[in-house]
């Protein structure tokens, strides 16, 4: 494989596979030769750790043109002579296919079912999206749902153009609030996508970043579930040059419930308790309805409104692992099948 990063003054640096070379910047590359890339299985996955290097000598990358003629065809999967990859607007063009959605049409969708929709697509068409990939995938995963959200964003007009956050929020989120429409505008922290719950090998919870696919994922059920109305704005970066997913949703009139005024609401709800707490914020609570858990459920998290109405607002979504007993109330509870009758 050989990729030429170019910027937009014209420098370029040149990647054959192993070596950098430049005519223009040798130092960089001289820099660069003593900082080699993994090999990967994907192409992408080489492209995204090979522009992350390049842009950080060239100040900036507006394309590349890669050639992977010599490459093995299992590991760029398909016949892809060479292709021209606009990476400043997130978009593809050339000969060729690429693995991650790059000449794939886009329909016209702007909500958060529609990105969520269109990541899945992407990743779950794909022979590597199947639980058994590689380290090196499972590294990229992040890097490259980012890539094709910007992609999509890029193609549903949703670059957003602001000012940005006005408000440090918590872990997950800065905030701006808007007066005339009575909602907040949320932004996730650069590069992140929130968070979920992942479970251990001995059917432990434990909080880990989300993926954006996940992120859209949660919101949408939160939607469902607490009749919310989260609506996905787009993608924004910050004057670092990190981006951040921009969602809206609506001001709540109220205030922080109490954990006792949370217990009595979430089961009245038809929630049941479960029994880990601190998945999230310290004290936090975790809840269950069907086979979806809720967790980081605290006050902070949760509106009493003036009616008397408890609503949730920023709480973590996620499946249950198969076999979770279906009466959960410790965390040492265990699923016991019962025995055949003799």
């Amino acid at each position: 494989m050989e990729i030429v990063f170019t910027n937009a003054e014209g420098k370029c640096l040149r990647w054959d596979g192993m070596l950098w070379s430049s005519p223009d910047v040798p130092d960089v590359a001289q820099r660069l030769n003593q900082e080699p890339l993994r090999s990967g299985s994907r192409h992408c996955s080489i492209l995204s750790r090979a522009e992350r290097q390049a842009e950080q000598h060239l100040g900036s990358v507006e394309m590349a043109l890669m050639d992977v003629t010599g490459m093995p065809l299992e590991d760029i999967g398909g016949d892809v002579v060479f292709e021209v990859v606009d990476l400043a607007d997130g978009g593809d063009a050339g000969q060729g296919g690429s693995d991650d959605g790059a000449t794939e049409a886009i329909p016209a969708d702007r909500t958060l079912a529609g990105a969520q929709d269109y990541l899945c697509g992407g990743l779950c068409s794909d022979d590597d999206f199947d639980g058994d990939a590689g380290e090196d995938d499972d590294w990229e995963e992040p890097e490259r749902q980012w890539r094709q959200f910007r992609r999509w964003c890029d193609a549903q007009g949703m670059i957003v153009e602001s000012s940005g956050p006005a408000a440090a929020g918590g872990r997950e989120h800065d905030l701006i609030f808007q007066p005339e429409t009575e909602r907040w505008l949320k932004y996730t922290k650069p590069g992140l996508a929130g968070y979920t719950v992942d479970w251990d090998a001995d059917g432990r919870p434990s909080l880990r970043n989300a993926l954006p696919r996940e992120y859209f994922e949660r919101l949408t059920r939160q939607n469902d579930l607490f009749q919310d109305d989260i609506q996905l704005v787009g993608v924004w970066r910050d004057g670092t040059g990190g981006w951040r997913i921009v969602t809206s949703q609506p001001h709540v009139r109220g205030r922080r419930a109490t954990m006792e005024e949370i217990s009595e609401g979430m089961k009245a709800l038809g929630f049941v308790q479960m029994g880990w707490k601190g998945i999230g914020y310290e004290d936090s609570t975790s809840w269950r309805i069907g086979r979806l858990g809720v967790w980081d459920v605290h006050p902070a998290n949760v509106v009493m409104t003036e009616n008397g109405v408890l609503v949730p607002v920023d709480v973590i979504f996620t499946e249950l692992p198969d076999g979770f007993p279906p009466c959960h109330f410790h965390p040492e509870a265990k699923h016991v099948k019962p025995s055949p009758n003799p």
